[in-house]
């Protein structure tokens, strides 16, 4: 039977039409650092990941213009894979002594799943804290299987698998349907798999394909990953959308193979795709349409754009490029709106607002530079930018202090854009 998630979605589909992201779009690129792997993005633009340190590696948010290093629980590695807008994050924690364990992150805070279980990790979060990865489960006949696993509110839900053997949840959305892939028992190939509602849906493949895998679904329900595209033992794959009960090959921007990694609620899509011809670029698709993210930006400054892990239901990208000889992670912000800066602003700024009381006033500032703008009232507005900026600046707030360089940043990009004297 057709999930209700996608007859409503399909009959949404029709009725929003993304921007336009491919063509006429001008972006900046923010680099996130030499030997950072962006993972996640959330809809503030705060991005979870990894950072090469030394001989170790380390789970990192970047939360607006800070480089925040999530606390090791007792190992020597760890790495971040998932955040929600409530700036939670989760990801894997290993010891070097215990297995990996799955963890969560929030206020400045890592703790442990409660699992109960020798190995796990988290890959995805949603905005109601339920999170989805793999875990080390009992299997009768053996010592036990990786399975996917749902965790909402305190309870571990282990997923079925479509066959016989293990499977991997791989992403979650707002209303808690899951996405991953799943042995279909003895030597079959996986299957991408969709998980809602407590019903089980294999996904199938692409042409005479064997083996899929689902990266990641949006709020319509739209799905996306890989298929293999031929009945080969080695096979091309090709990224996939799966939406309306059907897979639709993405194609391969020329390249023998892709993969799409991320897909935001207005249906945009990212990943990457790999050939001789290309070596390894960074694709967006969006209305039809699949494009190298290199080609449409009109000045990379040096990067070459490889992969493209996750975008947000504002557009901005973040993936893996190359800088000047070395790999970067990157942060591809399309150019806002003055509304839409100020809007971004105030979401920010009103995150701080239970531990710092005082970013009310910020807010008003905010705001009333909002309502001046949309009145025509430039020279308000204005006024009301730098007034925001001179509050940052004449008080003490050890919580803004790290971000306050971000903030004065988007301030003068609106106080441009704007054209205020």
């Amino acid at each position: 039977m057709e999930p209700k998630l996608f007859r409503s979605s399909c009959l949404l589909f029709v009725l929003f039409v993304a921007p336009a992201l491919a063509n006429g779009q001008n972006y900046s690129i923010r680099d996130l650092g030499q030997g950072f792997y962006p993972e996640a993005v959330n809809d503030l633009a705060q991005v979870a990941g990894w950072r090469t340190l030394g001989f170790s590696d380390r789970a990192f948010l970047v939360s607006w213009g800070a480089n925040i290093e999530i606390p090791l629980i007792g190992g020597y590695r760890n790495y971040a894979y998932g955040i929600n807008n409530r700036g939670e994050v989760v990801g894997i924690s290993d010891s070097g002594v215990v297995n990996p364990q799955a963890f969560i992150y929030r206020r400045g805070i890592a703790t442990m799943l409660p699992l109960g279980t020798i190995y796990s990790k988290a890959v995805d979060i949603n905005d109601r804290g339920e999170i989805v990865g793999q875990l080390f489960a009992p299997h009768p006949g053996t010592t036990g299987m990786f399975r996917a696993f749902l965790y909402s509110d305190g309870v571990t839900t282990v997923i079925p698998y479509l066959g016989e053997g293990q499977n991997d949840a791989t992403g979650i959305n707002a209303s808690g349907a899951v996405v991953g892939y799943s042995s279909l028992g003895g030597v079959s190939s996986p299957h991408a798999f969709l998980y809602q509602n407590g019903l089980l849906t294999d996904l199938g493949a692409l042409g005479t394909g064997q083996a899929s895998r689902a990266n990641e679904i949006n709020d319509a329900g739209q799905i996306v990953g890989w298929s293999h595209i031929t009945f080969q033992s080695v096979t091309p794959y090709h990224a996939f959308l799966y939406e309306c009960g059907a897979m639709q090959d993405l194609g391969s921007i020329g390249a023998d193979r892709s993969e799409a990694l991320s897909v935001n609620n207005l249906g945009q899509v990212v990943g990457r795709a790999e050939g001789f011809s290309i070596g390894t670029h960074a694709f967006v698709y969006e209305n039809g349409h699949v494009v190298d993210l290199n080609s449409i930006i009109p000045d990379l400054r040096g990067w070459e754009l490889l992969s493209a892990t996750d975008i947000n239901n504002h557009g901005q990208i973040v993936g893996l490029g190359r800088h000047d000889g070395n790999l970067h992670g990157y942060l591809l912000l399309p150019e806002r709106s003055v509304a839409e800066l100020i809007e971004h602003l105030i979401e920010v700024t009103g995150t701080f607002a239970e531990d710092e009381p005082s970013v009310s006033g910020l807010i008003a500032k905010l705001s009333t530079a909002r309502d001046s703008f949309a009145r025509d009232s430039s020279k308000a507005g204005c006024n009301q930018i730098r007034a925001y900026v001179h509050l940052l600046d004449s008080r003490n707030r050890p919580i803004l202090a790290p971000h306050i360089d971000y903030f004065v940043e988007t301030a003068r990009e609106i106080t441009q854009r704007a054209a205020c004297p």
